[in-house]
């Protein structure tokens, strides 16, 4: 992995370089590859990698992502007091990597090797976002639908049932449950110093769940942890896979929907923001400002600004994630209308208003803002002033790289359900050369407020 800088624009970004050469040796591991890339590309959460831009020759694959530099939640463990997160920051965590976990599972994506090191930090700041990478094992999954028997992830967080390999999406969160565990107790549930060790205590353990259950909750009331906090992971660590907690119902539960100032053992080491009363106040006007301009765009100038919103990077985005964050009050990575109505109407926008900015905002017309079609709303302008900004934007909406936009472009960026007469209204108008297509000055017109479509 390396660290490299955009010349245009002087930001940073993470490369991943692959020798297809090498890859191709072994179709399996080009095949996760190609997976990895591929499903990380389609996912759109505030605490899931971003990939930016995939480049290919004839030998070598260039993968360009999200800059993450404060390092492994393994790591960040190991520096606590102790070896090990206080209750509260482990809270603060848990919440995002469920979160993300929900969003996964509800997209029909399965990861099959969370545990601590495939958790990392935006940056080394005190409100650092956490990041899920690593998807070189993940895959499709319908639930219901199949059962996975290929035995793979790493060994410590294993559930049972992938040893046996005969396995569900639920797997993830037994792993889930393990990474949280060792969070807050700064142990192993079940330990060893080889693979097969460790591989045999699982086996060993779950044969006997209540057993299991009554030594891991002695080792949990030992740390002093809530009462909320143990059941939630004991949830996560049932072997029946048919009781055990299911993403979405983990966010349901008591200890990851408390307010951090009631958990014991508070220490503010994670997350502590410092906005002042002003500020947020300030900062929801601006909100509430740019929801409602963005409702008078123009169709083309929203899905510009979508591809403007992509190449931003998490340091830019901190306001916003955070604004994203406190509307979506489930943490499940998406916001629906009842999130959006109850957030806007505390900060005074009225029924008609809300409904006409959500249904701007949502430009997939799916009935949830999802991460992306919030930032585009609620981005600066200021973020897509410059020429080289808006250039970016314009490669990324030129789908078949010919320089220009046609009707076949617009029908793959705009909403579903436009009518052909609508989207070639949009391209007419936006046609200052009225040639059938949009080049990057008409475009950057439209950009500039020049042309409203």
């Amino acid at each position: 992995m390396y660290k490299v800088v955009q010349k245009a624009t002087g930001k940073e970004f993470a490369l991943k370089v692959v020798s297809l050469g090498h890859v191709g040796k072994e179709q399996g591991n080009k095949d996760m590859l190609l997976r990895e890339i591929g499903l990380i590309k389609l996912l759109d959460h505030p605490n899931i990698v971003k990939v930016f831009e995939v480049f290919q020759t004839v030998t070598v694959l260039y993968i360009v992502m999200e800059l993450c530099t404060g390092g492994e939640l393994f790591d960040k463990l190991y520096e606590q007091p102790g070896e090990k997160f206080s209750e509260a920051d482990a809270h603060y965590l848990a919440k995002k990597m469920i979160g993300s976990l929900a969003y996964l599972h509800t997209n029909g994506v399965v990861h099959r090797d969370l545990k601590l090191e495939n958790f990392i930090f935006t940056d080394t700041t005190k409100d650092a976002e956490v990041k899920l990478i690593d998807f070189g094992f993940s895959r499709r999954y319908r639930k219901g639908a199949e059962i996975m028997t290929n035995s793979i992830g790493t060994c410590y967080y294993m559930a049972p049932e992938v040893i046996k390999e005969h396995y569900t999406n639920a797997a993830d969160l037994w792993s889930v449950g393990v990474v949280i565990f060792m969070m807050v107790t700064g142990q192993v549930p079940f330990g060893g110093n080889e693979n097969a060790e460790i591989i045999e205590g699982i086996i060993d353990a779950s044969a006997d769940p209540d057993k299991m259950k009554d030594r891991l909750n002695r080792i949990m009331v030992k740390a002093k942890l809530s009462p909320e906090c143990i059941k939630c992971i004991l949830g996560l660590l049932t072997v029946n896979i048919d009781k055990r907690l299911t993403a979405a119902q983990c966010l349901e539960q008591p200890w990851i929907k408390m307010d951090a100032k009631d958990i014991r053992g508070r220490r503010q080491t994670m997350g502590v923001d410092n906005t002042t009363a002003e500020q947020e106040a300030v900062a929801s006007d601006d909100l509430v400002r740019k929801l409602k301009k963005f409702r008078d765009t123009s169709k083309l100038k929203r899905s510009a600004l979508m591809a403007v919103s992509f190449g931003l990077t998490s340091t830019e985005l901190k306001q916003l994630a955070k604004q994203f964050s406190d509307m979506d009050k489930n943490s499940d990575g998406i916001i629906t209308y009842a999130e959006f109505t109850d957030q806007m109407t505390n900060l005074g926008m009225d029924t008609a208003e809300i409904k006409q900015a959500f249904t701007a905002i949502d430009q997939d017309q799916t009935g949830i803002i999802k991460y992306s079609e919030f930032i585009a709303a609620a981005i600066d302008e200021k973020e897509f002033d410059e020429d080289h900004e808006v250039e970016a934007a314009f490669r990324r909406l030129d789908l078949d790289e010919s320089g220009e936009l046609d009707v076949d472009d617009l029908r793959k960026l705009l909403p579903a359900g436009l009518s052909e007469d609508a989207i070639n209204r949009i391209l007419d108008q936006a046609d200052f050369h009225k040639d059938g297509k949009i080049d990057l000055n008409e475009f950057k017109m439209v950009m500039q407020g020049k042309i409203a479509v």
